[in-house]
Formats: C-alpha cells, sequence, structure tokens
C-alpha cells in the first residue's frame, strides 16, 4: 500500500508542475549579464480576468473582483519581482503611460502562436515623470483561473488499491514584453504561466506564492535573473488586504 501511495504522489506532484509558460529571449540577450538596474512594471489596458471568482471572494473577500485582484497584484507583484528573482534595486508599477510611437503589434513566441500587445518603436527609450527607467515590463493581460487536472485511473490487482481522480491549482497567465529602455529593443516575449498546486482549501498564501512562480517565469533565462532560495510555503506571510477588510464594510 505504502508503495501505491507514493506513486500517486509523485505522479500528481508531476501532474501539477506540467504547466509551462512560453517566453521567446532574443539573441542579443541569451547571453548577456546586467548590474544592477531599475524596472518599472506597465500594465496595459488594465486587462484583468477572473475566471475563478468564487475562490477570490472565499480567500480575499467579498467586493469587486478586478478591484480586489488589482490591488493583490499591486500590493505582491513588483515585491516578488525584485527581491526573489531579480537584480533589479528598484521595481515601480505605474498605472499608464503615453508612447510616443506606439506599435500594436503581433509577436511570435513558438510554433503557431503569437501574442499581440502594444510596445514602442524600435530604438524609443520611454520617458515616465521626465525619467527614463532602465528596463520595462510591458503587461498586456493578466489572467487567474484554477485549472483542473483529470489524472488517468489505475488498479492494484494485489492490494484491489485503485488511483486517479482529479486535482487542482491556482494558476496565473501574464502577456508581457520585457524592454531594454537604454537601447530601445525587446530583451524578451511571451506568456508567462504561474502555478500553485491546491491540497485542500485555497487560502491567501496560495495567491501569493503564485505570484513567486510567475514572477520567475518571466524573469528566468534574462540577463536580470538571480535564483533564490524562497520562503517555505508555511511560513508566515501578512495578508495586505486584510487590515483594509477590516477598515470596510463588505459590498454586495
Amino acid at each position: 500500500m505504502f508503495r501505491q501511495l507514493f506513486l500517486f504522489i509523485f505522479l500528481l506532484s508531476f501532474t501539477l508542475s506540467c504547466a509551462k509558460s512560453t517566453i521567446k529571449i532574443m539573441p542579443d540577450y541569451a547571453n548577456k549579464k546586467f548590474g544592477p538596474q531599475k524596472l518599472s512594471v506597465i500594465h496595459l489596458n488594465d486587462d484583468i480576468s477572473i475566471v475563478n471568482e468564487d475562490d477570490l471572494r472565499d480567500d480575499l473577500g467579498v467586493g469587486n473582483p478586478e478591484e480586489i485582484f488589482k490591488k493583490l497584484i499591486e500590493s505582491l507583484f513588483p515585491d516578488k519581482l525584485k527581491k526573489h528573482y531579480s537584480k533589479f534595486q528598484e521595481v515601480v508599477l505605474i498605472d499608464s503611460i503615453e508612447l510616443a510611437n506606439p506599435r500594436e503589434t503581433s509577436l511570435s513566441i513558438g510554433k503557431e502562436r503569437k501574442i499581440y500587445i502594444t510596445i514602442p518603436g524600435d530604438g524609443e527609450q520611454v520617458k515616465i515623470n521626465s525619467l527614463k527607467p532602465d528596463v520595462i515590463l510591458f503587461i498586456d493581460k493578466f489572467i487567474t483561473f484554477r485549472h483542473i487536472q483529470e489524472n488517468a485511473g489505475w488498479h492494484d490487482p494485489n492490494s484491489g488499491w485503485v488511483g486517479g481522480g482529479s486535482t487542482s491549482s491556482l494558476r496565473y497567465k501574464v502577456t508581457f514584453v520585457l524592454w531594454d529602455n537604454r537601447e530601445g529593443k525587446i530583451v524578451s516575449q511571451g506568456e508567462a504561466v504561474g502555478d500553485n498546486s491546491v491540497f485542500g482549501a485555497m487560502t491567501y498564501k496560495t495567491w501569493n506564492k503564485a505570484f513567486n512562480e510567475v514572477a520567475r517565469s518571466i524573469l528566468a533565462k534574462t540577463p536580470y535573473y538571480r535564483p533564490q532560495t524562497l520562503a517555505p510555503p508555511n511560513s508566515s506571510l501578512p495578508n495586505p488586504l486584510e487590515k483594509e477588510k477590516r477598515m470596510k464594510p463588505a459590498v454586495e
């Protein structure tokens, strides 16, 4: 029985780790290394899609789901990009900007796969409040949903034990372009996936950890990446929305 149970846990873990990002690194940046720089994160069009609204309300509070998730992005995402996986000395979230020469373009990220996003013109150095950040992360879409994986069942004739069923995870998908604002060139482009397994009930920690994973996916293999061991999943993680939930009455 122990052998079958171990096999089931192993297959469960493998299944939930199969969420893959599709990201293309530009050849000029494949082997480069940079020192500390400053990053600005710009969420174009404020495009947020929440498929699992019931999960969000259960874990993060009642109210407008898009507003709640937007506040979660603002409070957690810049910090994850800076502390855990990058050499950035500063990460700032910008509400919106006006590009001097905007390009609405389709960019290849793999075989027969493209993303559609607005980015600066070739060679453009974007100014934000009269300043030029070193690097800009343009985000076009930020999607959250619960991914359900149906697992193949099996039967052990010796013990009669049957495996199978379904497993789930909280998943983020982010469509983005990472822009070298010093050179006015694309560093990388694609769709980053952050995936966190759900065993039992979801909590605030589930949403928090998924941000770790999507930040790692965006920066991995870029010149700005710095691997770092994360805190254990069960470590104390303060919920920045908790104080606001206590101060404001629930909105139906």
